[in-house]
């Protein structure tokens, strides 16, 4: 059985807000970003041990696009709680909590 990814709903918003802004330079743009975060999604649901970068945070980034899904992992409940989709010029500490 394979890890259970939740988005918290600040998160789910930063991903909505991603792919509005690139939407609005091109559909085909945000295509493929959403393409981009189902790939990372699919790929924590079989294997989240990616770097840990804070105390209890995980970080991957997205293969195409300068953004970083932050998470948490559960080992117990095997789940992963997706905290936030930082952009990767952002300080995250300073404009994400």
């Amino acid at each position: 059985m394979g890890w259970k990814v939740t988005i918290h709903p600040s998160a789910s918003l930063e991903i909505n807000d991603a792919i509005d802004s690139y939407g609005m330079q091109s559909p085909k743009a945000a295509s493929s970003l959403m393409s981009d975060i189902a790939g990372r999604l699919n790929a924590l649901e079989i294997n989240p041990h990616f770097t840990k970068r804070y105390k209890d945070i995980y970080c991957v980034p997205l293969k195409k696009f300068p953004y970083m899904f932050h998470f948490q992992i559960d080992e117990g409940s095997m789940e992963v709680r997706i905290l936030g989709l930082v952009h990767t010029s952002l300080n995250p500490r300073r404009n994400w909590k």
